[in-house]
């Protein structure tokens, strides 16, 4: 090769690199998985909503043994909030969105999905004290609703892999990451059972979304609910009732359901009217009542956008409403006890014979949380 050539090679190799920067700028961004929820809704009708135009609603007074964790937009960001008998405290601060809070039995830690340390804003899982001390991020992903098992050594959450979201477990410090389910549709929202040997969760695997039961290992998946659209699982703390939301009357929103752990008695129990939907929550520690997010709607020009989104809850007994945790910004909630000390029980010791023809027998009980 001639020393003539050398600079037109080298110009070449410049041009050739100019076009590689080039053409790896001008790629479109990576995108991320569809939205982790089928029924959230738009939120570009947040800034439309005059907040201070409307009072903020009242919240029920909490008893010392329990706590709501939900989701609030405030400040142009999604962030964790803590509801108790002390009020609201904020808990995350972070310039990212902090999604789908959930508390562990006792309330003494919460699981979140959030977008910081994530430039594309992949939502990782993370955990900290309530007290927001040990933050720690313990799955890398796109994850969506976590939930504690009730001992509080593991978390289900719902995981995009393959192009799909399904459901691994995790151990609370974010070792054996396992998965339960492997569908090619869409599996998520778990919710375990009180005694942690179920979990019930949403799918569209039959080409329409229905919740199911599973073991908590995987095994044994099967279809409970029939309304169209059935998600957002919650279980009773009997274990008999699985509350959840669904489009019962098939007119495009959803409304509050019940069914029974064997599948029956599906019903609906409360419908929100045209301009609303519902999504299940969490039921009290009490089971007494069910709290979920009421989101109400307006439409602008041709589009459905939220104005409003108030946690209420549903009383089982008598089917009327109330409003639970102050505001009228807060979307998806998780209600727990504080009480982590079961009851205890006593039988006085009997006598080995008797001549009588009735005796007495004396039991006792006692619940120190």
């Amino acid at each position: 090769m001639s020393k003539r050539s050398l600079p037109i090679l080298f110009l070449l190799t410049v041009l050739f690199l100019s076009l590689l920067v080039v053409s790896a700028g001008a790629q479109p961004a990576v995108e991320g998985p569809p939205n982790p929820d089928p029924a959230r809704l738009p939120q570009s009708g947040r800034h439309e909503h005059s907040f201070a135009a409307t009072a903020d609603t009242n919240g029920l007074p909490l008893s010392s043994w329990q706590r709501v964790a939900y989701q609030k937009w405030a400040n142009d960001n999604w962030d964790i909030y803590l509801y108790d008998s002390n009020g609201s405290t904020r808990l995350t601060t972070n310039p990212a969105a902090d999604y789908y809070p959930s508390l562990n039995r006792g309330g003494t830690m919460v699981a979140f999905s959030s977008g910081r340390d994530e430039p594309d804003g992949q939502l990782n899982l993370y955990t900290m004290n309530v007290d927001k001390s040990n933050l720690q991020r313990i799955v890398t992903g796109w994850t969506a609703f976590p939930a504690w098992s009730p001992d509080g050594k593991t978390i289900a959450l719902q995981l995009w892999i393959d192009n799909n979201y399904e459901i691994f477990l995790v151990d609370a410090d974010g070792s054996n990451l396992r998965r339960l389910t492997n569908n090619p549709d869409f599996d998520g929202q778990p919710a375990w059972s009180p005694d942690g040997k179920k979990i019930a969760f949403a799918s569209s695997r039959n080409g329409a979304y229905a919740i199911y039961l599973m073991n908590a290992d995987g095994s044994s998946q099967n279809q409970l609910s029939t309304f169209a659209l059935s998600l957002h699982p919650t279980w009773s703390p009997d274990g008999q009732y699985i509350g959840f939301d669904a489009d019962v009357d098939n007119d495009g929103w959803q409304e509050l359901a019940l069914i029974k752990r064997n599948g029956s008695d599906e019903q609906m129990i409360y419908n929100p009217g045209s301009t609303a939907t519902s999504w299940a929550g969490s039921w009290s520690p009490d089971g007494k009542t069910l709290g979920f997010a009421n989101i109400s709607l307006t439409q602008s020009g041709s589009n459905w956008v939220w104005t409003e989104g108030e946690i209420l809850e549903w009383d089982m007994e008598n089917g009327s409403v109330t409003n639970l945790v102050p505001g009228v910004t807060n979307w998806y909630l998780d209600w727990e006890t504080l009480d982590t000390i079961p009851p205890t029980t006593f039988l006085y010791e009997m006598r080995e014979y008797s001549r009588a023809d009735t005796f007495w027998m004396a039991w006792m009980g006692s619940d120190l949380g």
